[in-house]
């Protein structure tokens, strides 16, 4: 989707086909829906199809508990863990969490949220939601400034080398 609206701020004639990140719930599906379709069309058959971005299982996936443990003092986090959304900023923040842990300096449960803001060109959809996880929480702002956020994430993150440290405090 995101390929797509940045083709589409290049001057790309593009369309999309595919759901509006429905996985996530279906407040965020609507609000995603509607304003990507402000500003891109759709279509009911794609011509070019970019391939779903699957990581290798040469390794397999690994089943977690609560607290991020697969069996005592071995913890999995980012995209080897099973059945989540692989995403750089939930495994930086799974990251910290399993360091407090070990450390000893946090007891409580990892509570997993999937955070993500998309870029329209003009307004920038910003959701929060712990669907993936099966809690009915779904939170969706719109605005310019969300936009903004977004273009200055990506280039802080190439500026930075990776290292995100400021998203966890968002």
């Amino acid at each position: 989707l995101q390929i797509t609206l940045y083709s589409k701020i290049a001057g790309k004639n593009v369309r999309y086909h595919g759901n509006f990140l429905s996985y996530l719930g279906n407040k965020v599906a609507n609000v995603v829906s509607e304003l990507t379709q402000k500003y891109i069309k759709t279509c009911e058959e794609p011509n070019l199809i970019i391939e779903k971005c699957v990581p290798p299982e040469f390794t397999g996936l690994l089943s977690v508990n609560s607290y991020l443990g697969v069996k005592k003092n071995v913890y999995a986090i980012g995209d080897i863990i099973k059945g989540w959304p692989k995403l750089g900023e939930l495994a930086m923040r799974e990251g910290i969490y399993v360091g407090k842990k070990i450390s000893g300096k946090l007891e409580g449960e990892f509570e997993p949220i999937y955070i993500h803001i998309v870029d329209t060109g003009r307004e920038g959809i910003h959701i929060r939601s712990k669907v993936p996880w099966g809690i009915n929480y779904q939170e969706v702002k719109v605005s310019k400034i969300r936009s903004l956020m977004k273009r200055f994430i990506e280039k802080y993150y190439i500026w930075r080398k990776g290292n995100m440290g400021f998203l966890y405090y968002l």
